[in-house]
Order: structure tokens, then sequence, then C-alpha cells
């Protein structure tokens, strides 16, 4: 009675021949290389950009973009938009805030009447406070719109327009600003 022979000699004398195991072997090695080429080149990625919708200033040596996952929304759908704020400059630059509110973002109708407004309902602390932004650091401001004026009622279907700003000494006349569409 003989030993048994191990699971890949088993493989290779029995299910398949050494031919078929070496032309398996190089079609995953070249799937494996197609799909990291891919990942690569940006075509194959987990995880999407939710920035799909972008508009972006430059002032003061800083980029503002306002960011949207898309510009149509339906009825009701909530709305995710995010403000960054970039230092595009050489040197770092220091923000001083009156207060612990740092941006804002307002929605107005075409008709520049104001909808609503995202600090409306909150409270800041009344604290000077400083932040610094690093050569080439961003910071990135996160706000939720749930298509409700300030009674809290549905606004009608239409274009809006979103505006952000920075909300530090200096700043407050710096906006970025994008439309989107409410649809049915």
């Amino acid at each position: 009675m003989g030993f048994p022979k191990s699971g890949l000699t088993f493989l290779r004398e029995k299910i398949y021949p050494r031919k078929t195991l070496l032309i398996l072997l190089v079609w995953s090695l070249f799937v494996l290389v197609v799909l990291l080429l891919l990942r690569m080149m940006g075509t194959y990625s987990r995880h999407e950009d939710p920035f799909k919708y972008k508009k972006s200033i430059k002032a003061h040596g800083l980029q503002f973009t306002i960011a949207l996952p898309k510009k149509e929304y339906k009825v009701g759908e909530k709305i995710s938009m995010y403000f960054i704020v970039k230092n595009v400059r050489e040197s770092a630059e220091t923000f001083v805030f009156m207060s612990g509110q740092e941006f804002d973002i307002v929605i107005e109708s075409l008709e520049k009447k104001n909808i609503w407004k995202w600090s409306a309902d909150k409270f800041f602390t009344k604290v000077l406070s400083k932040k610094t932004l690093k050569p080439h650091e961003e910071e990135l401001y996160h706000a939720t719109w749930l298509q409700k004026d300030y009674d809290g009622q549905q606004v009608p279907t239409g274009d809006y327009i979103i505006m952000a700003k920075l909300t530090a000494v200096g700043y407050e006349k710096v906006s970025v600003q994008t439309t989107i569409r409410i649809i049915p």
C-alpha cells in the first residue's frame, strides 16, 4: 500500500493535464493585469466620485467649490451639498471666524428670493476661532436640504440657486454658486 498523492499532483495527473493548468495560470494572470491596469486608469473603481456636478471659483489664492451628486432632483428627494475650500497657494492660510460657524449655504429662487439657509436653525458659539489650511490642503463642509422652505413647506418644481460661502473675516463677499432643478 502506497502513500496518497498530494492534491496538486492528483490535480495535475488525473483531472487537469499540465498544459491545461499552465493555460489556466496564464489566463488568470492576464485577467489580473487587465483589472489592475483598468483600476490605475480610473475606469474600474469600487468607489464612484460623489461629486459629479461641480462649480469652482478662485479668489484670494483659494479655490471654492460647490459639489453635488447630480443636477436634477425629484420632488422631496434630499439634496446633499458639499462646499470645499482648498488652499492653492504655496503658503499656509489662516482664517479667523467670529463664531463657531465656518460656512453657510443659501438656496434662492431664480428671482433671488431667499428660500432656505443652512445656518437658520443652528446655534453657534460666540467664540473667536482660527483655522489654518496648509498649502494644497482642503476643508470639506457638508449640508443637506430637504427641499423645504422656512415654513417647512415643500418647494415647487423649478430651478434654484445654491450659494456657498466661507464665514471667515475678509471672505464674507466671496461665494460660489450653481443651479439645480427640482422635477416632478
